[in-house]
């Protein structure tokens, strides 16, 4: 994609369209221009149209820190940062590194892995879950509705 296509629109089966930008230069202006581009869906909507409503369980779900523009998301950043300030990740070093081997442990086992399923999903999935307290046995749970949540398109 980088090469053949680094903006890509991708067509969604539900009407929607979902860009694909794959080349740092251009994420990185994405990223840092706020007045052209948006993550929050309902900032795509004229001024005098209203957002369509939606169950209380999709915006719980789908109305969060990822999918928020500016100030909202640089206010839950803020809040979201006091839980990963330098002392309480050196803190969770020892941890982090458990886990990492064990997942890479997983895979050499396995002789081959998936990158992202072996191991950039379930990492940050269990490290936040145990931050959070939740016990071994739901935190499959947890990564497969972090998964949706993240998922381009989804809706759930």
């Amino acid at each position: 994609m980088r090469q053949e296509d680094p903006i890509y629109a991708h067509h969604s089966p539900n009407g929607g369209t979902i860009w694909y930008i794959t080349r740092f230069a251009e994420v990185t202006a994405v990223l840092k221009d706020n007045d052209h581009f948006v993550k929050d869906i309902r900032h795509t909507l004229p001024p005098e149209a209203k957002p369509p409503r939606k169950s209380a369980m999709h915006r719980l779900i789908n109305e969060n820190m990822l999918f928020a523009d500016p100030p909202d998301h640089t206010r839950l950043r803020a809040l979201v940062n006091q839980a990963f300030t330098p002392r309480r990740v050196e803190q969770l070093a020892p941890r982090i590194q458990q886990i990492t081997d064990e997942l890479l442990d997983g895979i050499a086992a396995a002789g081959q892995a998936d990158l992202i399923a072996d191991f950039a999903l379930p990492m940050p999935v269990r490290i936040i879950a145990e931050m959070l307290g939740i016990p071994a046995e739901d935190q499959a749970q947890v990564a497969d509705w972090s998964q949706a949540i993240i998922s381009p398109g989804s809706e759930i």
